[in-house]
């Protein structure tokens, strides 16, 4: 059995205090997204009340287009700086966390649609953490063996995320839409923007106070946050013990002796730290061939789960067609969506995290144990042709309210639970060990920031080109009587990364060698 599919225990994780905030400016991210998924909707419909909902759902498609174009076109700058000494993975983090609370407490209180997308525009723009956030758990636990339980926790916080977001900003809106009080009916969707950017901030406060850099060699540089926790807690100590607050060590056995905060700091061991250069990849070298498939594969992946992401709320809300617009022929000619209210909607975004968590937390690394991380990811990859091929079907399942009425009843949720869960076991499965596999692909361990920043880069632009056209093919198929084709065309480009997949191979993340490495790795 390899290192990797070696089975721990959670309580093994190391580090697990540095995980855990980690893990929290993680859940924050999803938070936001999910939440403004939720109400994206009717808050644009509530601008421009005349407006189409064809039109709606592109104008939707574009926000989540202009955000992922602004977070390509700085990823590999963001990913540079945290290579770099001078920047390291922590700063990158803080600017994204700080960008993310502004940005989104903004776009509750926006009047026309000009304003949604500069602010869109300007958080994409200073948005690295997913970048930063893989690149730090590789770094906080290096050892193969822990990776599958460490890389699961991201997906795992964004499910937790998808369970309560869009159930606290679904009631949150609604009783902002009912409220007698002025300042609601003038920004009904303030109050859940206001709740998603205040769990950004606190992920920002517990980052800049708690979190130690994890880069090499920024790790020992003097770091203000960890100076006032210090100082902070000094007041409050009661013991006359003195210690300086510690940085991320290669490892660190004994979790207990992990403090955060202590009563010192004593300046001149951190600025005049001992260190040893090392050789760094040129990026001429860092696309290697198992790389470049890597990034491909993870490109389309994103591409296609991003389109689910802004497609599927979308598709719920879209009004039902009525009976004398309809003209269902089966198979392939219908038009329309469910028609849902945003609480309905909230439930089935909801139900998507309640599945995905039991599998993640309990089925995941079993999973990987038993067949490996590579096809894992390869067996898993093949639910996504299916779920997608059958989702637009949703809007003809007979339902207990006739047209034009919101689709409801048991078939109706019962086809919307088959949906979720078969896009749940592709996902819950696929995502993490594309993740990993792409962790690993990194040719040079001082080319992970850069690895991952790339794979970001090429990410933003699969998710800024794929809802972009798929609003566009939704908005055409609408008009013509073919509201699946977004989603069938989908169906094919998956099949193709099913085929691409099988030319990926799982690296060891120290492809190439460069002078001065120790021949004898871990």
């Amino acid at each position: 059995m390899s290192e990797a599919q070696q089975d721990v225990a959670w309580s093994d994780l190391p580090n697990k205090a540095q995980l855990a905030i980690i893990c929290l400016a993680r859940f924050s991210q999803p938070v936001v997204r999910t939440s403004i998924s939720t109400y994206v909707f009717y808050q644009l419909q509530a601008l421009d009340p005349s407006k189409p909902s064809d039109a709606i759902v592109r104008d939707a498609a574009l926000l989540q287009t202009v955000f992922t174009l602004a977070q390509g076109c700085t990823a590999v700058l963001w990913g540079h700086l945290a290579d770099s000494p001078r920047g390291g993975r922590k700063m990158i983090l803080l600017v994204g966390l700080g960008g993310s609370f502004l940005s989104t407490l903004a776009f509750g209180f926006i009047t026309d649609f000009r304003q949604a997308i500069v602010i869109r525009l300007i958080e994409g723009a200073v948005n690295g953490n997913t970048a930063m956030i893989r690149t730090m758990v590789s770094e906080v636990v290096k050892e193969r063996r822990y990776q599958a339980k460490a890389f699961i926790l991201m997906p795992i916080c964004y499910n937790v995320a998808a369970i309560t977001s869009p159930v606290v900003a679904g009631l949150l809106a609604n009783y902002a839409s009912s409220s007698d009080l002025p300042f609601f009916r003038h920004f009904p969707y303030s109050l859940p923007a206001i709740a998603s950017a205040s769990v950004a901030l606190i992920a920002f406060l517990f980052v800049f106070f708690m979190l130690k850099e994890t880069h090499e060699g920024a790790r020992h540089r003097y770091d203000p946050g960890l100076h006032i926790s210090a100082r902070v807690a000094a007041l409050f100590s009661r013991g006359p013990k003195k210690q300086p607050y510690s940085v991320v060590t290669q490892q660190e056995v004994d979790e207990e002796s992990v403090q955060f905060v202590v009563d010192d700091v004593e300046m001149d061991d951190l600025e005049s730290p001992k260190e040893i250069k090392k050789q760094i990849l040129p990026l001429r070298r860092l696309f290697t061939r198992n790389l470049c498939f890597t990034l491909v594969s993870y490109g389309i992946m994103e591409g296609h789960v991003s389109v689910y992401n802004t497609l599927w709320p979308s598709f719920l809300s879209d009004p039902v067609a009525p009976p004398e617009e309809a003209h269902v022929r089966l198979p392939f000619r219908f038009v329309g969506g469910l028609g849902m209210p945003v609480n309905k909607v909230a439930i089935s975004l909801a139900f998507a995290g309640i599945l995905g968590i039991p599998l993640q937390f309990f089925g995941y690394t079993r999973v990987v144990k038993r067949l490996g991380m590579l096809k894992t990811w390869r067996v898993f990859l093949r639910g996504f042709p299916l779920v997608y091929f059958i989702i637009p079907y949703l809007s003809v399942v007979p339902s207990s309210t006739p047209r034009p009425q919101p689709r409801d009843g048991p078939w109706v949720w019962l086809a919307i639970l088959l949906a979720q869960a078969v896009m749940m076991f592709s996902a819950s499965f696929a995502v993490p060990s594309q993740i990993v596999l792409t962790n690993n692909a990194s040719p040079h361990p001082s080319a992970l920031g850069r690895t991952h920043s790339t794979a970001e880069m090429v990410n933003s632009f699969t998710r800024t080109i794929s809802p972009l056209a798929a609003g566009l093919f939704y908005s055409y198929g609408s008009a013509h009587g073919v509201v699946g084709i977004p989603w069938w065309l989908m169906s094919v480009v998956t099949i193709v990364a099913c085929i691409m997949s099988l030319f990926v191979f799982e690296g060891n993340g120290h492809e190439i060698k460069l002078e001065g490495d120790e021949s004898d790795e871990e």
